[in-house]
């Protein structure tokens, strides 16, 4: 039987008696996102093999809510269950965490459990609105300006160059139009489909994350706007990467 995706497969393995922290993630795609989440539980679960996680690293499970994905998690719905924007995601984040903080009571910090957002700027109202009732509430958020597929562009290219309206399209053709992109899909590819390029492949991010990591925090030095939606370009996914999933690196 295939594992269960949005599941750290290290609960399978673990002893019973190992403490773990639970680690819940709301995200705005249906595949990109979770697919990407996928590929850092199997980068973790390779460095605690080897022993080079963090020193203190508390053992953890990582699990995507609304989970909605077909063909093996190859694919997204053909139509979402759950409203993806950012205000709805954030609410439902709000009041999960107060579910499982309730839950956990009792439990030292270090085992408490955190709650994450993913979302993007793209055209989306009230972003601003969504971080701050996220932060209130204790929920935490990975955020792109203007959506998640710059943090993938960068680990192969700087960029710094604004994308103006928001919208996700030009950042999926910077990342489609870079020729160490389009060779993960094959040596002799010249062009890869938006939609094929919606899931995002272990070996398409490994080995980038530290230059990625530089890039983004370089770029989002420049922004000194309180309004969020002004961030442009932005993105702090690397943040989700260390204090959610619990890597350094990959």
């Amino acid at each position: 039987m295939a594992p269960k995706r949005g599941k750290d497969s290290a609960q399978r393995t673990a002893r019973r008696s190992v403490r773990r922290r639970m680690v819940y993630v709301f995200t705005e795609g249906t595949l990109t996102e979770p697919s990407y989440i996928d590929a850092l539980i199997g980068f973790k679960q390779r460095a605690r093999e080897k022993g080079t996680l963090p020193v203190g690293e508390v053992e953890s499970t990582i699990e995507i809510m609304w989970d909605e994905r077909t063909h093996n998690g190859r694919r997204g719905p053909q139509r979402s269950s759950h409203e993806r924007k950012p205000l709805a995601i954030v609410e439902a984040a709000i009041a999960h965490r107060k579910k499982v903080t309730r839950e956990a009571r009792g439990l030292e910090k270090k085992y408490q459990p955190s709650v994450w957002c993913l979302f993007d700027r793209d055209e989306h109202q009230s972003v601003q609105r969504a971080a701050n009732m996220a932060d209130q509430a204790g929920v935490n958020v990975a955020y792109s300006h203007p959506c998640f597929e710059l943090w993938r562009l960068l680990h192969y290219q700087n960029y710094t160059s604004t994308f103006g309206d928001g919208k996700c399209g030009a950042a999926s053709n910077k990342l489609r139009g870079n020729p160490k992109f389009v060779k993960t899909y094959g040596q002799r590819l010249t062009s890869v489909s938006e939609d094929k390029a919606k899931l995002v492949l272990p070996d398409q991010v490994q080995g980038g994350y530290k230059q990625a990591k530089k890039f983004a925090k370089k770029m989002n030095q420049e922004h000194t706007s309180p309004e969020r939606e002004k961030w442009d370009p932005y993105t702090d996914v690397w943040r989700f990467v260390e204090d959610g999933i619990g890597l350094t690196d990959y």
